[in-house]
């Protein structure tokens, strides 16, 4: 009776602890992902920020150029459209054309501004700029666009 008894006796076999192992080892792997892409968007989340404050400079900036000298401002657009690359980290003027590709402010961004002429039902003249500032994440890149209309009356 108590050779039969060990033979009954209930215990682990490697399969059950083959199989306690997997489960284990998947649990971890997804803690780990999870925790990886919290930590990435949040990331982008920090760089999207970042790329608003940028935007929010260089419409301040131009306000500020607004108010100081509305004309200087209006010879600085045209009816189609012209494009500046703001990517200095010292907002001033630079000369007309795109960044063409140059992600050079704080060494991750793009800051463009689009100064268009436009004239509302009334026949006055305002600026509409249109500022985009993109940042790349990995092979995407990602963009936050701030179109603002500026008038020589506000």
């Amino acid at each position: 009776m108590n050779k039969r008894y060990k033979q009954n006796q209930s215990g682990f076999t490697l399969l059950e602890a083959l199989f306690f192992i997997l489960f284990i080892s998947i649990i971890v792997v997804s803690v780990i992902y999870s925790s990886s892409l919290v930590i990435r968007k949040n990331t982008v989340s920090e760089q999207k920020i970042l790329a608003s404050h940028f935007s929010e400079e260089v419409r301040e900036w131009l306000r500020g150029e607004k108010e100081a000298d509305w004309p200087a401002l209006f010879a600085k657009s045209s009816v189609v459209g012209i494009t500046y690359c703001f990517n200095a980290s010292v907002v001033s003027w630079p000369s007309a054309g795109n960044c063409q590709g140059s992600y050079s402010l704080s060494g991750q961004y793009l800051r463009e501004v689009t100064l268009t002429r436009v004239v509302d039902a009334a026949g006055n003249s305002q600026i509409r700029a249109i500022i985009t500032v993109s940042f790349k994440d990995g092979v995407n890149v990602i963009s936050a666009r701030d179109n603002t209309l500026f008038a020589p009356w506000e």
